[in-house]
């Protein structure tokens, strides 16, 4: 009995863990791309992408997304309207850099 709600508690705290998490598993290409291409840890990521995503505007940030997942598969999404958003996401995320500690 003992085991069950070991097993059930652990069950839980992930499951919540997961749900309280503050980044989208859909934001996955985007961690492992600025990381890469900036060579900057995940917490810095992760801070970036914190305090850069109030500032846009919510299609900019999901164009912005959208492209890192095409990237990630090798396919390119670029296009005019695209590389506006991307720049406006660019540039909201270079602005906020320093409260991250990220130099670009």
């Amino acid at each position: 009995m003992k085991k069950l709600i070991l097993y059930i508690s652990i069950l839980l705290i992930s499951v919540l863990y997961g749900a309280c998490s503050e980044t989208s598993s859909k934001e996955d290409n985007v961690i492992q791309g600025l990381m890469y291409d900036y060579k900057i840890t995940e917490k810095q990521v992760k801070c970036l992408i914190k305090e850069t995503k109030p500032l846009v505007k919510k299609d900019e940030w999901n164009k912005y997304i959208e492209m890192w997942n095409a990237r990630a598969n090798g396919q390119d999404k670029m296009d005019n309207n695209n590389m506006e958003s991307l720049m406006n996401v660019g540039i909201a995320m270079i602005g906020i850099g320093q409260k991250c500690n990220v130099t670009f």
